[in-house]
């Protein structure tokens, strides 16, 4: 690949919109899971797999379990996209005020059952 090329994919990848949504990183064996909302999906979700991987994350219950369990107990989740967010604003009059509102009042921030 020349230069330009590589320049004109750069662009092309920078220019491109990252979907966002809700995701989730859920425990299989114990059916904890850590949920949250981000502007990038896939660079999230990339993120979180990197920090258990290198022992960095910042929820040191998630670690500890990544570290006992291995990483085949573990699903990386696009919870809502884009699409059911757009559902649910519909529904919902228009407004969509946080994660809580799409996902009920009692929902986590942290990672937990």
């Amino acid at each position: 690949m020349n230069q330009i090329d590589r320049k004109a994919r750069m662009r092309e990848y920078k220019e491109t919109p990252r979907p966002a949504g809700v995701y989730r990183v859920r425990n299989t064996a114990t059916g904890k899971s850590l949920v949250g909302s981000t502007a990038d999906l896939p660079g999230m979700l990339n993120r979180q797999r990197f920090q258990l991987e290198h022992g960095s994350h910042p929820d040191r219950e998630l670690q500890r379990d990544w570290n006992e369990l291995g990483p085949d107990a573990f699903e990386f989740e696009e919870f809502l996209g884009v699409r059911s967010l757009l559902l649910l604003f519909s529904k919902n009059g228009g407004r969509i005020g946080s994660c809580r509102d799409l996902c009920g009042s009692n929902l986590p921030e942290r990672y937990i059952m």
